[in-house]
């Protein structure tokens, strides 16, 4: 396989996207978005035969553990968009404690299926995504999806026959081992990485950011409605077989339209755009011809000899220490672990202010049912959308990176402020306003992890960053979902507040991360078709 150099590699190595089937697409965002939608679509329906099983296991018996009543919860109690028992005490003393039980019974099961899949998932991404730098980033988006068809199956069959629900913390780690989400985003923002250059991979990431938000808002939609006219188990189930064939159609376009970005002995990645690579790439090109010639007189001396599990596990550590050496160079390890820690810091503070904000829309003063939480969940997905243009402009006009990023984090810290104080729905609705652009941190700093890599890491540093981003998520609801507890009595809004505090902190790490500049800016020019040359621009901005 030819990598991109000179202009006739150029025109060879896109003509492999040619193969029998015909051309295959350099685009990864259909497979996220078809797979998000799915998973999103079938959370509610899990949610509420959780509830119900867990409800009915408790005592109370008067419905079947399967069914879904026409107000869309499953204790009947939101209809037309509010608890009847909201703020009151309406129904029965006997009811309100089970349903208060089945509530503490179901954040603990929540609480010990995520951390059932934990290390199992954790362990998956980091490998796949090393491995996908070296083997290609197809088979890593593949695997995720079988895990996610088996642990559909394994719920579709506990529904059916009222399985135990301790089964599903065996699927939960059985199948975390094979990636789950966070492996097949990580993953897919290194495809992003691959078939992008310096100069416009911000906006590709903040793309793929604005596809999330895209689903969000459709499935929330369409679910907050969905859990509100299914009946019975068929209706319950439905999701579930949608899901499994989206999560199959999603199998076959990575297997055989997906174009591979990673060429064979972990060569650089084929870039979409040849005539704007960048001068790290042309250099890894000539290195990756180097090292065939190496390949092939190893090959000769080792034939006949297959992979070992301890070669792939010795590519594996290979991958991670190139990465942590970040080329001998000290300036560029410390600013890769401090965008590493900014990352972090933004997705605790984002995952503890907009993971409670269910939670208070259903409780007093707000009082919202099913179909309110599901416009409210649309509406605050909309901000994947005013981020994707905030970034896109902002980009345009040559914005540094770090002024984006602290532009995107001031407006989530105004956002958190302005819920914390909101009464009413309109003044939920309006406090979308302020939060508009708080995505834009994510794809910012995925982009500037990106380019502060070599071609050959992307796979690493993503999967680093997956695994990051999951272990701010479990923090983050260990530590707000306490401080929520111990604070809704007296001021249920202190967490939002917490959550905008929280934000100062990357915010300052922004700021030094700014202040440390790259000691060999990559300012280069490369040699295009008709002889100009195109800046290929590689500092951290």
């Amino acid at each position: 396989m030819l990598w991109l150099g000179s202009p006739t590699h150029n025109r060879c190595a896109l003509c492999e996207s040619r193969t029998t089937m015909g051309y295959r697409l350099h685009f990864v965002e259909p497979l996220v978005i078809l797979y998000l939608f799915g998973q999103t679509l079938s959370g509610p329906p899990t949610q509420v035969y959780i509830y119900n099983r867990i409800l009915h296991e408790i005592g109370n018996g008067s419905r079947s553990a399967g069914s879904v009543d026409h107000g869309g919860s499953a204790n009947g109690s939101h209809a037309n968009g509010s608890h009847e028992s909201c703020g009151g005490s309406n129904a029965s003393d006997d009811s309100s404690k089970a349903e208060e039980e089945a509530q503490e019974q179901m954040s603990q099961f929540y609480l010990y299926l995520s951390l059932s899949g934990f290390v199992p998932i954790m362990a998956a991404g980091l490998v796949l995504g090393a491995l996908s730098d070296n083997h290609g980033r197809r088979v890593a988006l593949m695997l995720p999806l079988v895990g996610d068809i088996l642990s559909t199956v394994i719920f579709i069959l506990i529904v059916h026959f009222e399985l135990p629900l301790w089964i599903l913390y065996i699927s939960n780690v059985l199948t975390g081992f094979l990636g789950g989400t966070t492996t097949l985003l990580g993953i897919s923002f290194a495809y992003v990485a691959d078939t992008t250059t310096k100069m416009n991979r911000n906006w590709r990431v903040a793309l793929l950011e604005m596809a999330l938000g895209a689903v969000g808002i459709g499935a929330s939609f369409a679910s907050g409605h969905f859990t509100k006219v299914a009946k019975g188990i068929k209706g319950l189930l439905a999701p579930f077989y949608f899901e499994v064939g989206v999560d199959v159609v999603c199998f076959f376009y990575a297997a055989f339209f997906l174009h591979e970005t990673v060429g064979a002995g972990g060569g650089p990645p084929l870039l979409a755009d040849p005539q704007h690579a960048p001068s790290d790439r042309h250099q890894q090109g000539q290195q990756g011809q180097q090292g065939q010639q190496q390949q092939g007189q190893q090959g000769q001396q080792q034939e006949g000899r297959r992979k070992t599990v301890g070669d792939y596990a010795r590519e594996t550590v290979r991958g991670f220490v190139l990465l942590v050496r970040a080329g001998g160079d000290p300036a560029r390890r410390c600013r890769l672990l401090l965008l590493l820690g900014t990352f972090a810091t933004v997705a605790l503070a984002f995952f503890g202010g907009s993971g409670l904000l269910t939670l208070y829309q259903q409780g007093p003063p707000l009082c919202w049912g099913a179909v309110m939480v599901g416009y409210g969940q649309a509406f605050f997905c909309c901000v994947y959308v005013t981020s994707f243009i905030g970034v896109t402009l902002a980009s345009r006009c040559r914005v540094p990176d770090g002024a984006i990023a602290l532009a995107g984090m001031a407006s989530f810290a105004a956002g958190m402020v302005t819920t914390a104080f909101a009464r009413t729905s309109l003044a939920m609705f309006l406090a979308n306003i302020p939060l508009m652009f708080t995505v834009m941190p994510a794809p910012v700093i995925r982009s500037m992890l990106s380019k502060a890599v070599q071609p050959s890491e992307q796979g690493a540093v993503f999967a680093a960053v997956a695994c990051v981003e999951m272990v701010s998520a479990l923090v983050s609801t260990l530590i707000f979902n306490s401080v929520y507890t111990a604070t809704v009595a007296w001021f249920p809004g202190f967490s939002f507040l917490l959550a905008a505090a929280f934000m100062l902190i990357p915010m300052a790490l922004v700021g030094v991360v700014r202040c440390t500049r790259d000691p060999q800016p990559h300012y280069t020019r490369v040699p295009t078709d008709n002889g100009d040359a195109s800046p290929a621009y590689g500092s951290i901005q």
